[in-house]
């Protein structure tokens, strides 16, 4: 059971120091360039297009739901000014 503790203290206190995101990207930063950039493949390209893909629809999601909501609030509010709150 101590050893449990231990572990989950040592993994929470790395999750609050900046160096340890910094080791864990720059590993992943070698391992991409050896693996799919130094040979010269196109799956980098491909991911690159994937993700800018994903964001857009994420953002533009985002921007028509908040255009959705607005435009909702807005009914309402008209429906009560000219109805009232029906008390």
């Amino acid at each position: 059971m101590e050893s449990v503790k231990a572990a989950a203290s040592f993994a929470a206190s790395n999750l609050t120091k900046p160096s340890y995101y910094k080791q864990q990207f720059e590993g992943f930063a070698k391992y991409y360039y050896w693996k799919y950039i130094r040979p010269g493949s196109i799956k980098p390209l491909a991911h690159l297009m994937v993700l800018t893909g994903c964001v857009g629809y994420a953002v533009e999601w985002y921007a028509l739901g908040q255009h959705h909501v607005a435009h909702k609030k807005a009914i309402v509010d008209k429906a009560l000014a000219e109805h009232g709150h029906g008390h």
